[in-house]
């Protein structure tokens, strides 16, 4: 009997790590059955498989270092008692790993810092923040959001170098009072002006608004003569 000769590539196209590799075997001469086993790789977290599959390789392989392994899938072919063995070696990249940090709340109508920081470090090629609302930059690893509603969620599409692409968990801006009325005293973090958490509109007031404490605030209002607004109400009880 002749011994088989594999005939399809030895060294597939890599792959990322978060694509399936499938992989079809051909041999001659054309009676030639095909098994295989594929060992552990140390940076790869499937397990090896061990006993003889006859089933066409197809599993995501998860590269979790930053750098090509390359995993070996050992194609036994059998003609009729003739065998021999042959390596076949794929390469698999490693993708970015993404980290956009925490949700973020922020003073109505203030922006807020994005960061896309690739923690296992390979060089990125482009991003892409989607929705783009509000953004400085929808292509930036770092750019600034101003939300024009009371919240938006941010996640960030990533193409590193290797042509390998991931996409981040998403991260909530959210704007502190939008919707409140303007001016109103709430105190509900102290009595200091100038925390905007303490204000209804989550905004702290400049010349154009017309305050109101009404008396019902968790914390009194504390004016030191350094704050300004347009115009100053307390309830009738009350002085100023």
């Amino acid at each position: 009997n002749a011994l088989p000769v594999l005939t399809s590539s030895a060294t597939p196209p890599a792959v990322c790590a978060n694509e399936a590799f499938n992989y079809a075997p051909t041999a001659t001469p054309a009676a030639v059955t095909i098994d295989w086993t594929r060992p552990a790789v140390a940076g790869v977290t499937n397990p090896g498989m061990t006993a003889p599959q006859i089933i066409n390789p197809n599993a995501t392989l998860v590269n979790i270092t930053n750098a090509n392994v390359n995993v070996v899938y050992n194609m036994r072919l059998n003609n009729n008692g003739c065998q021999q063995v042959v390596p076949v070696t794929v390469a698999v990249k490693p993708v970015p790993t993404i980290d956009v940090g925490s949700n973020q709340s922020v003073c109505n109508g203030s922006t807020a810092q994005l960061n896309a920081n690739i923690s296992n470090g390979l060089n990125v090629s482009t991003y892409n923040w989607p929705p783009s609302t509000g953004l400085s930059s929808a292509n930036s690893a770092s750019p600034t959001a101003t939300v024009p509603t009371a919240s938006e969620r941010y996640s960030v599409a990533v193409v590193a170098a290797n042509g390998c692409s991931n996409t981040s968990s998403a991260v909530t801006i959210s704007n502190i009072g939008f919707g409140g009325t303007p001016g109103l005293w709430l105190g509900t973090q102290s009595n200091l002006w100038d925390d905007c958490r303490n204000w209804a509109d989550g905004k702290v007031p400049d010349f154009n608004t017309n305050v109101v404490f009404d008396g019902t605030s968790a914390n009194n209002l504390l004016i030191n003569g350094a704050q300004v607004c347009n115009n100053l109400t307390f309830p009738s009880s009350n002085s100023a």
